[in-house]
């Protein structure tokens, strides 16, 4: 670069860049607020037998479940639902009624 006007223009052109980077960072900052989310412990239903669809709609809706819908398969239930606006899947085992799976997720056992 033996032109000294093109050294110029390259030389701004990073300093403009720069500061954008920066501005850009800065708007990307969080504060943390007063009154922040917490979460809460969610206690998931146990089904202990139950021989109807209805009875395990029955169950479930009794423990703020809404628009439950149960599916059996050979070896598990899948029941479906929403409560407090959050919609739930849970894969129970059909021959015990233990809960294997929520939302996809292996729950965690205390033992």
């Amino acid at each position: 670069m033996t032109n000294p006007i093109a050294s110029l223009k390259l030389g701004g052109a990073a300093a403009v860049l720069t500061a954008l980077m920066a501005t850009a960072s800065l708007a990307q900052t969080a504060v943390p607020t007063e009154g922040m989310t917490t979460i809460e412990e969610v206690q998931f239903p146990t089904l202990d037998g139950f021989a109807t669809d209805q009875e395990v709609i029955d169950s479930l809706s009794a423990q703020g479940y809404e628009n439950v819908v149960v599916l059996r398969g050979p070896e598990t239930l899948i029941v479906s639902g929403e409560r407090g606006g959050l919609p739930t899947e849970l894969i129970f085992s059909a021959t015990d009624g233990t809960l294997l799976m929520v939302d996809g997720i292996e729950p965690v056992t205390d033992g």
